[in-house]
């Protein structure tokens, strides 16, 4: 769909991110509320447990429950992206330098949140970013504290940073074929806009899907936005069989790695 913008939308917390040894140990605290048996607390931030993850019979009715009808469909291949970022962390790092390997790991587990917007400019270059753990509030994440969505491009909420330059996270969206998108940002787009969100949190990732909706009119005339949503349900699944391959895989010698992901 366009409008001067265009907006588009794979398989793969909701309160604070947590400084972490490893950088993927991000699930939220309200994770924790499914162990709990809290079914009011679970109830009253709307996520959705038994939510089922979308395959090629239910991904128009999910859209259509989302206000993401006639949207492309796309998800977030969780496997390349959690590679991508373990390998890039763990090949740079500089274990004498505390204060960079916090500032990294920080970083590594901000860009694997489950509800996202990024703003990129025409260079790729990330300038507004919006993640599930700057967006304060209770029973639902306040996406516009403070109006950051009343213009556009909307202030950033948390640091915008290079770890994920648009170029580096194309290849880690898919489409319904299961094939990577393009890794070249269009050119004709001044602005291209990727919104992470999962069908499990529910009415948190609907009203972050809203919010971004209705800042992107707000975009001047004069310029192109693409917009992706990209469902990364599947990351939920198998994110802690990934973490624990490539901490294995960088373990020092002879040392265990942990049997689970305690966050």
């Amino acid at each position: 769909m366009k409008q001067n913008k265009t907006r588009a939308s794979r398989k793969s917390n909701v309160t604070s991110c947590m400084k972490n040894p490893y950088p993927i140990l991000l699930l939220l605290p309200l994770l924790f509320l499914l162990s709990g048996c809290n079914a009011i607390a679970i109830w009253l931030y709307g996520l959705d447990t038994k939510f089922v993850p979308a395959h090629d019979d239910n991904r128009e009715k999910i859209q259509a429950r989302f206000g993401l009808e006639g949207e492309p469909w796309y998800e977030l291949d969780e496997t390349s992206l959690t590679c991508y970022l373990m390998d890039s962390f763990y090949t740079k790092l500089d274990t004498t330098d505390s204060l960079r390997w916090e500032r990294q790991a920080k970083l590594q587990n901000n860009h694997l949140q489950m509800l996202q917007a990024m703003y990129f400019d025409r260079a790729g270059r990330l300038v507004s970013y919006h993640l599930n753990c700057y967006a304060e509030g209770f029973p639902n994440l306040k996406w516009n504290k403070y109006g950051a969505f009343n213009s556009f491009p909307p202030s950033s909420a948390a640091p915008p940073d290079t770890l994920l330059p648009l170029p580096a996270l194309l290849p880690h969206i898919r489409d319904t074929h299961d094939n990577p998108i393009s890794a070249t940002p269009s050119p004709q787009a001044d602005y291209t806009v990727v919104v992470f969100w999962s069908g499990f949190f529910g009415r948190q990732s609907k009203r972050l899907i809203r919010t971004v909706q209705r800042n992107l009119p707000l975009a001047a005339d004069s310029l192109r936005v693409e917009a992706l949503f990209v469902n990364d349900d599947w990351f939920l699944v198998k994110m802690d069989s990934i973490v624990q391959m490539k901490q294995k895989q960088y373990a020092p010698q002879g040392q265990q790695t942990p049997d689970n992901t305690d966050v």
